[in-house]
């Protein structure tokens, strides 16, 4: 199997360095963070092609057909450090929704906005890269907003940075899961996975089999991520050697280190969906990651209901290596 990188769009015959970015100046009136983070060049716009490229892809995507119109609110102004690929990931779930019919899209920069009467217009949330999100819940002055939007049955999904967030919270308040730690992972490296319950309904990006990808990857705060409360999806493939460097010269064994990459688990009465990946903008232009977040986002919205026994729970759990590298 081929490395995932956004090489994998190259049959549609588009040329990405010579793209120029999007005018979005319309689509981002009233969005000043987001506007001024561009100005910035923290954030970077996405460009024409490569919102093509998705688009193509969403027109091809599997998708289970909505039982009733589904809305799903993006929300990617980070408090912390910012990810530049936070504007492209936001793009890329709108196409998915608009192309496949899976749901609408309308995205915010405010957390100010996402009140009880905001949220009610809502069916999931997703936080694209938001780190420190707790940042934004003290500025609204409501500790349970998220909460609450669970309560009600609905779904919140976090993808990459915005599971940093909520670090000094027990492990039972935490709505996400693992608190983070560190990335020895870095975005410059490519990295192995392995697919755990290959065909779980939420894995069928993977076609059965691990793989590799050139993202960032965070490990976990010891103790913070327990698998007896959450399916863990995809995890870091430790039999391969470019995986186990990063982590030094003492490196016991491949079964010693645990590093969960994307998992669900109901909380609340609602549905939490993770993900790690997306530090890099590539992630976002990647057909597997983007069935796997378009999967991801029908299990937040309530329409792609699917085991979530916990993984320690499981009386066996069938595991899909890397292949080696190159193939």
């Amino acid at each position: 199997m081929k490395i995932l990188t956004l090489l994998a769009f190259s049959f549609y015959g588009i040329a990405f360095s010579e793209a120029q970015p999007v005018i979005l100046s319309e689509k981002l009136k009233g969005h000043s963070w987001v506007l001024k983070k561009i100005k910035a060049k923290r954030l970077i716009q996405p460009k024409e092609s490569q919102l093509q490229a998705i688009s193509k892809w969403s027109q091809t995507a599997e998708v289970i057909k909505p039982k009733k119109k589904k809305k799903l609110l993006g929300f990617f102004r980070s408090y912390g450090f910012v990810h530049n690929s936070s504007y492209i990931g936001s793009e890329a779930f709108r196409l998915m929704g608009e192309q496949t019919g899976a749901y609408e899209y309308e995205f915010v920069d405010d957390f100010k906005l996402l009140t009880d009467e905001f949220l009610s217009k809502f069916d999931g949330l997703v936080f694209i890269n938001s780190t420190h999100i707790e940042k934004g819940i003290k500025a609204l002055g409501d500790a349970n907003v998220l909460k609450k939007f669970l309560a009600q049955g609905k779904g919140i999904a976090f993808i990459h940075g915005a599971t940093d967030a909520f670090a000094n919270q027990s492990n039972d308040e935490r709505i996400s899961g693992g608190a983070f730690n560190r990335h020895p992972w870095r975005h410059t490296g490519v990295w192995s996975f392995k697919v755990e319950s290959p065909n779980h309904p939420l894995n069928r990006a993977f076609n059965g089999k691990g793989f590799w990808l050139k993202d960032e990857i965070y490990s976990y705060k010891a103790g913070s991520f327990d698998r007896n409360r959450s399916r863990v999806l995809v995890s870091l493939d430790f039999s391969k050697k470019a995986t186990q460097k990063p982590l030094g010269r003492n490196f016991p064994s491949p079964e010693s280190h645990d590093i969960p990459v994307a998992w669900i688990h109901s909380k609340l009465g609602g549905r939490v969906f993770v993900s790690n990946f997306g530090h890099n903008s590539s992630t976002f232009l990647n057909p597997l990651i983007l069935q796997h977040f378009l999967d991801g986002m029908q299990y937040t919205l309530g329409d792609n209901l699917v085991d979530e026994t916990p993984s320690a729970k499981l009386k066996k759990t069938e595991i899909r290596l890397a292949p080696p590298k190159g193939q």
